[in-house]
């Protein structure tokens, strides 16, 4: 999508010669892997009780 920013980012940067396919292969792949790791450990997480749930609330 041409409205996308990481694309259009992606596209800056390769014209720019700051940043070339490859590596933003690389980096866009590193991320995703950060990514689901993230929603695994997640998932693998014990619920926190229900008297937790407004600890970190904050509503002046």
């Amino acid at each position: 999508r041409l409205d996308d920013p990481i694309t259009r980012l992606r596209a800056q940067l390769t014209r720019e010669g700051k940043l070339t396919n490859e590596k933003f292969d690389e980096l866009d792949k590193e991320a995703k892997r950060i990514a689901l790791d993230s929603v695994k450990f997640a998932e693998q997480s014990p619920e926190p009780p229900l008297e937790k749930l407004h600890d970190y609330t904050y509503a002046p």
